[in-house]
């Protein structure tokens, strides 16, 4: 009955600040690649095709991130906010050479030659596509293969950099042209 236990420091206030501050790094950095898109390419239409890349390869990402056993952390989060600029890499280079053959192959006859010409056009740049999205992915692979301690620190990190980038890449080749 004497005894009187005090919190004298509470971390869910600290850790909750965290998270929503690297959430809201996030959303910025998001929605300035947006804007550098849309200044670069000056078309809204492919801008927000583009755009649809960064929710999708975040969405995806927490799939992996749970598969693997990567656990939601600040670190974790940290990676996913980094990648976020780096996921429409992809996703412009292929959405350019659509737009490219498109403006170059006018005027559409029918959807068998749409299909046709946008299969040829991400054929075009897929391995130019993977060589750039894999160099990325190879900076931050060997985290892996580091000491325990700065694999404990940085690796989550890395895990979700590689995922988000690797699906950043399958999302580009594959339902971006659709």
């Amino acid at each position: 009955d004497d005894t009187v236990i005090q919190a004298y420091l509470d971390p869910a206030d600290y850790i909750n600040r965290s998270i929503r501050n690297v959430v809201n790094a996030a959303l910025i950095g998001a929605g300035l690649a947006v804007l550098v898109v849309l200044l670069s390419l000056g078309e809204i239409r492919n801008t927000l095709l583009i755009a649809l890349t960064i929710p999708a390869s975040v969405v995806l990402s927490f799939i992996l991130l749970y598969l693997f056993g990567v656990s939601l952390n600040l670190i974790s989060l940290g990676g996913l906010a980094l990648a976020v600029g780096m996921v429409v890499d992809a996703a412009v280079v292929v959405m350019e050479n659509i737009h490219r053959f498109r403006q170059t192959e006018a005027p559409i006859r029918d959807n068998g030659h749409l299909v046709d010409l946008t299969m040829r056009a991400v054929r075009q740049v897929r391995p130019a596509v993977i060589g750039s999205t894999l160099t990325s992915v190879m900076v931050f692979l060997p985290i892996q293969f580091t000491a325990p301690l700065t694999n404990a620190i940085l690796g989550d990190q890395a895990r979700t950099v590689v995922y988000a980038l690797l699906l950043s890449m399958a999302i580009a080749l594959s339902l971006l042209p659709l």
